[in-house]
């Protein structure tokens, strides 16, 4: 199974995993001044979308927006 780590590192070099994304999570969002650096333990393929396709992509529909809203508050 595929897995990607969030890191984040400090100013001596030091990291810390702050979070683990496996097939399906949503990770990126910029929800608080941290920036996590991604580290996969393995092969994998990534998808980028753009918040503004992925907006347009929902047709207005609330729901999808929540679910992702929801999601990346998990994190």
């Amino acid at each position: 199974m595929s897995c990607l780590r969030l890191l984040l590192y400090s100013s001596d070099g030091r990291r810390q995993i702050v979070g683990s994304c496996f097939p399906g999570d949503l990770f990126g969002f910029a929800l608080d001044d941290r920036d996590c650096t991604p580290e996969a333990r393995a092969d994998l393929e990534l998808m980028a979308y753009p918040g503004a396709a992925f907006v347009r992509s929902t047709k207005g529909r609330p729901d999808p927006l929540m679910q992702v809203a929801q999601r990346c508050l998990g994190h």
